[in-house]
């Protein structure tokens, strides 16, 4: 088998795996905007969502600290003021 069908053969089932996880998230999607419209939730747009986890992060939960359990050690911050 020369190189291009070696290649061929990897990227055939990489391409469905791909698309099974676009299919997914398409589901995904679908379900919950169907759940927000059945409670009569509004779904906040990526900005704000950005927006509310920076305040967060940065403002009530920055004292707080995250425990990796198994080992005891602390997260780091990802987000500093």
């Amino acid at each position: 088998m020369n190189l291009v069908n070696r290649c061929t053969v990897r990227y055939r089932p990489m391409k469905s795996l791909i698309a099974a996880i676009r299919e997914q998230d398409e589901t995904a999607h679908f379900l919950r905007d169907r759940a927000a419209v059945a409670l009569g939730l509004d779904l906040p747009n990526e900005a704000d969502v950005l927006a509310r986890l920076r305040e967060v992060a940065v403002g009530i939960g920055k004292d707080f600290v995250l425990i990796f359990t198994p080992e005891g050690n602390p997260y780091e911050l990802l987000i500093e003021n």
